[in-house]
């Protein structure tokens, strides 16, 4: 049986299943009423999936771009630990941001970033709602940690035209979803381990002023 021949499927999860193979293998005409797909760590590309190095991500949300344009794609990534891009950290409020996911800013932009923890691990305020769906709600109050630290937004799409109907909910999106970005600001992909000490005794420094 191949569900890509179920013209009328709009949700697929099989991230408890041990199905195999290659998130990349999926076809333009595949999954055509397709709205939402959970693949499991077991597919390259699936939920959890570990990459052997930063260089092979941009790769690789290059290469499911278009997928990301037709339905959501929900799942996140991270770098693997044998990854010799990989290092430990000293100070568990402030991890490396190791873990990787998609951007979606409601019908104008997509764009994709690391991060330092999967946003499924309720680390953020527990009165706030969950900004990581694939989608950005802009709506509500939400506090951050360190532990929700994000890089910069490596954006796959040009920003919108200013004329759009549509331009300023997506500056107010825009400006929600980059609340995450403090520790790493500057920062587009995890820096190395030396950048990142560094970044640790510039913030230390900049504390031991006040």
């Amino acid at each position: 049986m191949d569900l890509a021949d179920f013209p009328h499927l709009k949700v697929l999860n099989l991230n408890s299943t041990s199905v195999t193979g290659d998130i990349r293998d999926i076809g333009a005409n595949d999954f055509t009423a397709l709205t939402k797909l959970t693949l499991p760590r077991t597919v390259y590309g699936g939920n959890r999936h570990e990459f052997q190095s930063i260089a092979e991500v941009p790769v690789f949300m290059a290469q499911i771009y278009p997928l990301a344009k037709r339905f959501s794609l929900d799942m996140f990534w991270r770098l693997s630990n044998a990854s010799p891009d990989w290092y430990d950290d000293p100070d568990i409020q402030i991890p490396p941001p190791f873990v990787c996911e998609l951007i979606t800013l409601r019908g104008t932009r997509i764009g994709w970033r690391w991060r330092c923890n999967f946003p499924d691990e309720d680390l953020i305020h527990p009165d706030g709602p969950s900004l990581y769906s694939s989608v950005v709600d802009p709506f509500g109050p939400l506090e951050f940690s360190d532990l929700n630290s994000s890089c910069e937004i490596n954006w796959l799409e040009p920003e919108p035209d200013r004329e759009r109907s549509d331009y300023k909910d997506y500056t107010f999106q825009l400006g929600y979803a980059q609340r995450e970005i403090n520790f790493y600001r500057g920062c587009y992909n995890p820096p190395t381990e030396d950048e990142y000490y560094q970044l640790l005794n510039d913030q230390d420094e900049d504390f031991g002023d006040y």
